[in-house]
Formats: C-alpha cells, sequence, structure tokens
C-alpha cells in the first residue's frame, strides 16, 4: 500500500519535486536501456571513471539537504515505474543526479557468493561516509570489484 499513498500525494509536491522526478524518471529510463540493450563497454565512461580511493570527505548542511531531496524522488519516480529499476539501475541515476549537482557520489560494484553457489552481484551509491543506497552493510556482505567516482 505504500506505493499506492506515495501516488496520492504527487499533486501535492512542489515545482521542483516535480523537475526531480521528471530528471529522475529520465535517468532511470535511459539505465534500463543502457543495462537491457547495449553492451557494458559501450557505455562504462558514462558512469564515471574507475576510481581505487574512497572519499570520506564530510559533506556540507546544502549537499545533505540535497541527497536527501534527490533521493527522495529518485524512489518516488521509481514507483511511479511500479519498481520496475533493479540496484544497478537506482544507483546508476542516483550517482548521476548527485553529480549533476555537485554533491560527491561513488558508485560500486560488487558480489557475493550464497551457500547454494550462486553468484550474487550488487551496487551501491555512497557519499562521504554515508551508504546512500543499498544497504548499510553491502561493503561488508559484497567483495568490491570496481568503484566509479
Amino acid at each position: 500500500m505504500t506505493g499506492l499513498t506515495e501516488i496520492k500525494k504527487i499533486p501535492k509536491l512542489t515545482l521542483t519535486d516535480y523537475a526531480m522526478m521528471a530528471e529522475a524518471l529520465f535517468y532511470l529510463l535511459a539505465s534500463d536501456f543502457l543495462i537491457y540493450l547495449l553492451p557494458m563497454r559501450w557505455w562504462v565512461d558514462w558512469i564515471g571513471k574507475p576510481d581505487k580511493a574512497e572519499s570520506n570527505a564530510p559533506l556540507t548542511e546544502t549537499q545533505k539537504q540535497q541527497l536527501v531531496s534527490v533521493r527522495k524522488n529518485l524512489f518516488r519516480a521509481d514507483k511511479l515505474l511500479l519498481n520496475s529499476s533493479r540496484c544497478f539501475a537506482l544507483s546508476l541515476a542516483l550517482k548521476k543526479m548527485l553529480v549533476r549537482r555537485g554533491v560527491p557520489a561513488l558508485l560500486y560494484l560488487g558480489v557475493n557468493k550464497e551457500n547454494s553457489g550462486n553468484l550474487q552481484a550488487h551496487a551501491w551509491v555512497k557519499s562521504g561516509k554515508m551508504v546512500i543506497y543499498g544497504g548499510k552493510n553491502a561493503a561488508e556482505k559484497y567483495t568490491r570489484l570496481v568503484s566509479f567516482g
């Protein structure tokens, strides 16, 4: 029911929220298109440069407010798409939206081998010392393959 209550709140949003949701819809659809239809080697430069170092610089109050607003509107847009996006598409969209606003963000890709032998992949986004999306314990649970700054 939470998806329906979020959709009911849409008429009460500000113009800034509508614009941010439209941007989020664009990035979610573009990310899904890239992930499902094109080989990653063709668009890996769109994500950013592979980064070895982690940034633990603290965020300013303005950056924190932008981060909260972007995250909230991204998940609203995902609910409009009936939660069709997976962690990689959500992480890509979140990173692109944050970088456009000058908020430093790193996208991590990792894998974990389950007890049954299946390989499980996951993507998460970190800004400063905070994990913004993907779970607070993602870094411990998954072996990091690459990060994009």
